[in-house]
């Protein structure tokens, strides 16, 4: 058996993760419910990972997608995904690192999302491109992981780290910014908020993905990739030992429109 140290990202690139930010299937499904892609849209996703997602959007008739994603891992499982269900047409995938300036001319996207993805970041360079890329009214959707309010430079360093060393990922931004710090950041960038959603107040949906099925891909994997389930073991022990140091952290939907 590999025990190869490999980050969180990765293992469940070869995974091939579903929904792997806050709040799962429940999120993304409010998420699209903003978004609300019509025929003829070019919608940016910073960030793709696995492709979950990037899938939802592109089945939208008419809809196009511009997936950018840093892993040529995540990249690989993304386009699989896609090519399976025959939207490879709508989705054009690019690798990129979100802190470059983004490979879109201004005012060429109708919407932009990322999920879990801008935290890990220096967010506030990432959501001005954004703005510039999108053209007038255009909507942006985040789904973040965030600090809760009162937290010191010192404890968001010292949590930062313990994830970093655990799982490869900082585990939000790089200094202490609450839901009300997001959201000025967010205006600041060039955005007026429209709703702004704790992930844990929303309901499950009646229906989605189905968590069997998904488990059952997973186990699949466990078979074929046996050093994965020693990963995801060790991923596991890194949550039970550090609860109290994630339990700073909070997520939140931010929606958002370009005046």
């Amino acid at each position: 058996m590999s025990t190869r140290r490999i980050t969180y990202l990765d293992a469940e690139a070869q995974l091939g993760g579903a929904f792997l930010h806050p709040g799962g299937w429940p999120a993304t499904e409010l998420l699209l419910d903003f978004l609300a892609p019509t025929s003829g849209e070019r919608i940016l996703e910073m960030g793709c990972g696995p492709g979950t997602t990037t899938e939802l959007v592109a089945s939208a008739p008419g809809v196009s997608v511009v997936a950018l994603e840093t892993s040529t891992a995540m990249l690989r499982t993304a386009r699989r995904r896609i090519e399976r269900a025959g939207l490879a047409g709508r989705v054009r995938f690019v690798r990129h690192d979100l802190n470059a300036r983004l490979p879109l001319n201004d005012a060429s996207c109708e919407a932009a999302f990322a999920e879990s993805v801008i935290a890990l970041l220096d967010p506030e360079p990432v959501l001005r491109e954004a703005a510039r890329v999108l053209r007038p009214g255009g909507r942006l959707a985040l789904n973040e992981r965030i600090w809760r309010p009162g937290l010191t430079q010192a404890r968001v360093d010292e949590i930062n780290a313990i994830s970093q060393a655990a799982f490869g990922i900082p585990a939000a931004t790089p200094i202490s910014l609450d839901r009300d710090g997001w959201c000025a950041m967010i205006e600041r960038a060039g955005f007026q908020i429209e709703e702004v959603h704790s992930v844990a107040e929303i309901p499950p949906p009646a229906d989605g993905p189905s968590v069997f099925q998904a488990r059952l891909r997973r186990y699949r994997h466990y078979i074929s990739r046996p050093g994965l389930a020693w990963h995801q073991y060790r991923f596991k022990q890194a949550l039970r030992r550090q609860r109290d140091a994630f339990d700073a952290l909070e997520s939140y939907l931010f929606f958002a429109r370009k005046p």
